[in-house]
């Protein structure tokens, strides 16, 4: 039995992800033993402590800038001066939150390691890498594989000292890495540039399952969203965050033609401005509508009930010019095709299948309203037809081969060594 430690991020669901692969891997005749370690529960009791500890630093930090604002006679640059020190510190504080919690999360994984002694540590992203990168150097028999979700030094708003320090981590483990897997061929291109010392990618994309039964159309999403059968639905589903373009799509489509309604289907740390911008704009609530967000084991279901979905994101960071996110499969998959932000692989796919429309990266209600009136009949069951053809060739089933054969070549290289 070949036993395999997933190292992922306390704060996902990593129970429920080992269950998964262990579910979508079996039927290809490997079926690894994934254990999260039995500690995890002290663990994060500790990160409990220490995020409380982060919270208390962060309010004594405004106090005293707030009380020297306060006594202070702000002229000039003394103004700027105290914002870029409040700024600089809040930085600090944050990188220091962050290693120790890093420590924490180690030593946690660094325990289990040694109690399982495993053939291989698999690092989901970035910020684990440097542990398993750790115990597989005294334990040479084993391989480590570098599972990067995303350009991780490139996340939006991550500061730039964070950035560095990151980016010195990854060139300074690159080399210890027998197998690299990454979401698309940008960001692995863009991996290969920055840090050569690191395998060839192996492209594993967030590819949905594939059900070869074609889905019925659900009434859930137009009944939850309390909206007529003759109303069209452009729908957004997935976290409300900044940089993903919500607030100019909430605003822009105040300006939708008839019969077009937006469905904002999720939650957020932006949810309430969101609500806010769409009371100001639609004070009726004829374009608008809020729900809540759909349990992941019927998504596919609620999403067949749009006519249109949307991926609207801002060209703030690299990582967001590189994006392939999930619902790049997850509106296809229950045939629906989308409007989609004109970044390189988002526009890849809309180019190549014809399933969707690329809009500007500054979207606002005269686009919109052009892109959605120019969509007849015909066209929008084109699209809707070439979603079922791309998710067809397009799907988990050749990813998951993918993840297997690089596992097998590694395993089989270990057994030619020995």
């Amino acid at each position: 039995m070949m036993v395999i430690l997933a190292v992922a991020s306390l704060f996902t669901p990593l129970r429920v992800l080992l269950n998964r692969i262990e579910e979508l891997m079996s039927p290809f005749g490997l079926l690894p033993s994934l254990i999260a370690g039995g500690s995890l529960l002290a663990a994060a009791w500790l990160l409990v402590r220490q995020r409380r500890a982060h919270r208390s630093s962060k309010i004594k930090q405004r106090e005293i800038f707030g009380a020297v604002a306060s006594r202070s006679v702000v002229r000039g640059g003394i103004g700027s001066l105290l914002i870029k020190s409040r700024s600089m510190v809040s930085s600090l504080l944050s990188t220091l939150h962050q290693s120790r919690k890093q420590l924490v999360v180690s030593r946690v994984y660094r325990q289990e390691l040694d109690r399982l002694k495993p053939q291989a540590v698999h690092c989901h992203d970035l910020p684990m890498l440097p542990i398993g990168a750790k115990w597989c150097e005294t334990h040479a028999s084993a391989f480590l594989v570098f599972d990067s979700h995303e350009l991780y030094e490139e996340v939006s708003q991550m500061h730039p000292l964070k950035r560095r320090i990151w980016q010195r981590v990854l060139r300074r483990e690159s080399p210890k890495v027998d197998g690299f897997i990454t979401v698309n061929d940008s960001i692995a291109g863009e991996h290969a540039r920055r840090y050569p010392s690191l395998p060839p990618a192996v492209v594993v994309k967030n590819a949905t399952i594939f059900d070869d039964e074609p889905l019925a159309p659900s009434r859930l999403l137009r009944a939850a969203a309390d909206l007529e059968a003759d109303r069209r639905i452009l729908l957004y589903q997935g976290g409300f965050a900044r940089h993903r373009g919500l607030e100019g799509l909430v605003r822009a489509a105040a300006q939708m033609p008839e019969p077009w309604v937006l469905v904002m289907m999720g939650w957020g740390n932006i949810e309430d401005d969101l609500k806010v911008i769409a009371r100001n704009v639609d004070p009726g609530g004829r374009r608008i509508r809020f729900i809540p967000p759909a349990p992941q084991a019927e998504l596919q279901s609620w999403t067949s009930g749009g006519d249109l979905g949307v991926i609207p994101y801002e060209n703030t960071c690299l990582n967001h010019w590189y994006c392939s996110p999930n619902k790049l499969w997850e509106y296809p998959v229950a045939g629906v095709p989308m409007l989609v932000s004109p970044f390189p692989e988002l526009k890849a796919v809309i180019d190549a299948h014809g399933i969707g429309i690329c809009i500007p990266e500054e979207l606002d209600g005269t686009a919109l309203s052009q892109i959605l009136s120019g969509i007849d009949e015909q066209r929008l069951e084109t699209m809707q037809k070439a979603c079922r053809t791309y998710i067809e060739h397009d799907n988990w089933a050749v990813y998951a081969r993918r993840l297997v054969d690089l596992y097998a070549s590694l395993f089989n290289l270990r057994r030619q060594e020995a």
